[in-house]
């Protein structure tokens, strides 16, 4: 009988985060757009893309938040995520983040280069600027150590 850590290690689905690029092209298609134009801020003025770019600032690469949730849902899941983040130590060196089952899972973004590696960066700017508030002025210096 397995036990839970490898029913939920057999249960891990890697997907990578979605760039901008990846995004507009997935817009740019009116049937695609118009079926998830309802999870974007209500304006009636402001042209698709420009909806898109606000949002990703919020969700950055998270395709589930930026085409199944509202810019607000999006952003308290971001919040409870970072309040779940008691030492961002232990969080940026890797023991929770985008493999844990935690929340904090969230707030990281992986992407693979052109040599296989991953690229794993905070998710997006709204998330860097919510770490930022929360740590003070420290967190940048621990960022920087914990990913050079």
């Amino acid at each position: 009988m397995q036990d839970d850590t490898d029913m939920k290690n057999e249960m891990l689905f890697e997907v990578d985060s979605w760039r901008l690029d990846e995004y507009k092209a997935a817009v740019s298609d009116e049937t695609f757009f118009r079926s998830t134009m309802d999870v974007f801020p209500v304006s009636t003025s402001s042209p698709r893309m420009t909806l898109l770019e606000e949002k990703h600032f919020i969700v950055g690469g998270n395709a589930r938040l930026m085409f199944d949730v509202s810019t607000d849902t999006a952003m308290q899941t971001f919040d409870f995520a970072i309040q779940s983040a008691s030492n961002i130590e232990t969080y940026l060196n890797g023991y929770y983040g985008e493999t844990s089952f935690d929340p904090t899972n969230q707030l990281l973004s992986r992407y693979y280069t052109k040599h296989n590696d991953d690229d794993v960066r905070i998710l997006s700017r709204f998330v860097m600027r919510r770490l930022a508030m929360k740590l003070g002025p420290q967190f940048v210096t621990k960022f920087t150590q914990a990913f050079s």
